[in-house]
């Protein structure tokens, strides 16, 4: 039980520190040609919402 524990301990101090680990950040000037605004040509309301709201997490431009 104890190799368990030392093991689990390891492993979350390991989790833990990789937090820590600085990337690059995933910046792009290029507008992709499948890109869902040039795709569906939504409206301008739409386009400032979803730029908001979602391309944080879903184009190539990570703040």
């Amino acid at each position: 039980m104890k190799f368990i524990k030392r093991i689990a301990i390891v492993l979350l101090i390991v989790l833990v520190g990789i937090q820590f680990v600085p990337t690059k950040r995933n910046q792009s000037d290029t507008i992709p040609v499948s890109d869902f605004m040039t795709v569906n040509n939504v409206p301008k309301t739409v386009n400032n919402k979803l730029q908001v709201s979602c391309y944080n997490c879903h184009s190539n431009n990570t703040a």
